[in-house]
Order: C-alpha cells, then sequence, then structure tokens
C-alpha cells in the first residue's frame, strides 16, 4: 500500500491535508510495473483512469503513420498523466512506458464520480489542481507551436529576386524607314516628318538607336514632335 506520507511529498498533493489524502487513497488503486512496461496504450479502451506517478518515471510516444513510434517526452516521479481521457473519457492519445520499476496510483472516473458523492471538497480541491496542471500544459504547448513557427520561418529559404528587365530592342535601319520591334514601320507615310527638329539636336541624333544619324531618316517617333509639353527628349 502506499503511504499517505508518500503522497503528501509529490507537487499534486501540496495544500491537502493528511485526511484529504486518504480520502482520495481510499478510492485509488495501486500498480507496480517494471521498466519497459507498458501502462497503458494509444487509442485503446480502458476505463479512462487518471494516473499518479509515485515512484520511477515514464516515456511517453505517438504512433507515426507507418507505425513507427516517435518519443514525446520522459518524465519522472510525481508527474500526472492520462488526465486527457479522464476529462473527456476518449481513447487515450498516447502510450506510457515504465522507464524505470513504476509504482503508480490511479483514480477511474467512476471512483473520482463516487467521491464527488461522499466528499465533494476533496473532489473539488482535486479537480481544481488538476485543471492548473492542464492549463500549464497547455500553455506551454501553444509556446512551442509559436516557437517552431518562427525557426521553420527563419530556415526558410528566401524568395528568389525578380529577373533584371531587358533593354528594350534597338530599332533596324532599313534604308530611309524605321523598323520597330515587332515589325512596325516607320516612314514619312506613317508619321509627319520632324526631320528639320531632328537637325537642331545633332548630339541627340548620334546617340539614336542602333546608331542611326539624323541623315538617315525622314521622320521620327512622336517623342520629338513640336508643343507637346508631357513628351521630353532625354540627352543622356
Amino acid at each position: 500500500m502506499i503511504a499517505v506520507e508518500e503522497l503528501a511529498r509529490l507537487p499534486f498533493f501540496q495544500g491537502f491535508s493528511g485526511q484529504e489524502i486518504a480520502k482520495l487513497l481510499s478510492v485509488c488503486r495501486h500498480n507496480v510495473y517494471k521498466e519497459g512496461q507498458v501502462v497503458f496504450g494509444e487509442a485503446l479502451p480502458d476505463d479512462c483512469a487518471l494516473f499518479i506517478a509515485v515512484h520511477g518515471g515514464i516515456r511517453v510516444s505517438i504512433a507515426g503513420k507507418d507505425h513507427q513510434k516517435f518519443v514525446i517526452g520522459n518524465a519522472a516521479e510525481g508527474t500526472i498523466f492520462g488526465e486527457m481521457s479522464f476529462v473527456d473519457g476518449q481513447p487515450r492519445s498516447a502510450t506510457i512506458t515504465a522507464t524505470s520499476d513504476l509504482t503508480i496510483v490511479s483514480v477511474s472516473r467512476q471512483a473520482f464520480a463516487g467521491l464527488c458523492t461522499s466528499d465533494a471538497p476533496v473532489a473539488l480541491k482535486m479537480m481544481s489542481r488538476l485543471a492548473h496542471i492542464i492549463s500549464m500544459r497547455l500553455r506551454n504547448a501553444d509556446k512551442f507551436v509559436v516557437e517552431a513557427k518562427a525557426m521553420m520561418a527563419q530556415g526558410a529559404a528566401p524568395a528568389a529576386p525578380p529577373p533584371p528587365p531587358q533593354p528594350p530592342k534597338p530599332a533596324l535601319q532599313m534604308g530611309g524607314r524605321v523598323v520597330l520591334p515587332g515589325g512596325r514601320v516607320l516612314d514619312e507615310k506613317s508619321i509627319p516628318s520632324t526631320f528639320e527638329q531632328v537637325e537642331k539636336l545633332p548630339e541627340i541624333s548620334k546617340r539614336l538607336p542602333g546608331g542611326l544619324q539624323a541623315s538617315d531618316i525622314k521622320d521620327t517617333p512622336d517623342v520629338f514632335k513640336k508643343g507637346d509639353p508631357q513628351k521630353k527628349v532625354d540627352p543622356t
């Protein structure tokens, strides 16, 4: 049998009187497991009891898609486990295995329901302590998720830079005409003559696309039209 003094030293029972611990022990079961033994299995049906490791440690693991087990963590004596199924009555979400000789006490949902009737203050005190433990574990889980997302974001490959803009193809010189990319032809039939204005800009005409000179063409694009203040010539 587990003595009241053994439970009184565990964090879960701090604040409980000797009589209250004795009342809880009266509805609990006492079990011993050898190293490597499974306390309960993931997704297996049982009485959804709540467990307390009095002596020894446990390993928590879950099964992957290919039934490969992944260890979530290890826990030492004093650990409360099985609380999720104890609260919601659903199958176990993980497998618990003893990592050493393990002594536990457990209380089933049915036994706890009887305690609520026989000694409601003790049952309420136990549930209050259990709610605190579940809250702390949820907070730690939230923190872990946030930190994991931050690490994933930092390790993500940076987005590829956009490709540099391609320079426009120069117009092709064909006699007295200018052939633009796409095959469009500029000549005296397509645009008004502004040859005189180009002659007044010798420095610019020397740097026309493709090395064209003012004397090579009779017409120039609308950018040289006189009286259009929105269109300017960049001398560079």
